[in-house]
């Protein structure tokens, strides 16, 4: 029941499925540490000889221990989550007010030497370094979040623009063609007004394919 409570709550824990296990583990301590009432249908049972008795004693602090060591293990990994947390939210708000994005962009690093597969860390350091035209920075980034999550529809869409920008540069075709497959794939994923509307605008004015903006240009009449 904590780990639910605790999903539902820290978004990054839920991502990263250590909730459950981490109360789980905590449960599993209090309750050795608590000590396991007998089973009463064995009271009349003979107990068990002295030679054996040292045995059970050492293999219960053996388990004790080794519980002991993986809880303190997963608060610590809890701790950095939480920790990371915390630290998102000054990356948060350098994205929302320009003139401090610098020091997002070094908060989000941080958070990705805590949390190295962090998605949301991933995702907002790309946004800062967007802001700051650091256009290399944020593509390594998606690259990453997208090793992660492959299927995070709005990351291919973000994909989509900053090749379709290396086109606007360059007039290299095949960063055009590269945005309209990362649209694509966006639609998808994710069937919404605007992934449409972008990949009809990247076919008409990009490769003159009528044919194929048609089909999203259905699902743009359909939604009206």
């Amino acid at each position: 029941i904590a780990g639910l409570v605790h999903d539902s709550i820290n978004v990054n824990l839920r991502w990263t499925s250590s909730a459950s296990v981490f109360w789980f583990l905590m449960a599993l301590v209090i309750r050795y540490a608590a000590g396991f009432d007998s089973d009463p249908g064995r009271k009349n049972h003979p107990k068990p000889d002295s030679a054996e008795s040292p045995a059970f004693h050492w293999r219960d602090s053996v388990l004790g221990v080794c519980l002991t060591l993986i809880f303190c293990f997963m608060f610590s990994l809890a701790y950095r989550i939480i920790r990371a947390d915390h630290l998102l939210r000054i990356v948060e708000g350098t994205v929302e007010n320009p003139s401090p994005q610098r020091l997002g962009i070094e908060t989000g690093r941080q958070v990705l030497r805590l949390v190295p597969y962090d998605h949301s860390a991933l995702y907002k350091s790309a946004y800062a370094c967007l802001h700051q035209s650091e256009y290399s920075q944020a593509q390594e980034m998606y690259r990453r979040l997208l090793s992660l999550a492959p299927n995070y529809a709005q990351v291919h869409q973000n994909t989509a623009m900053l090749a379709y920008r290396a086109y606007l540069t360059t007039h290299e075709k095949k960063y055009l063609y590269q945005a309209i497959l990362e649209l694509e794939w966006a639609t998808g994923l994710e069937n919404n007004f605007v992934n449409h509307a972008k990949t009809i605008q990247f076919y008409v004015q990009g490769i003159n394919d009528t044919a194929r903006a048609l089909h999203h240009n259905q699902y743009l009449l359909w939604d009206s």
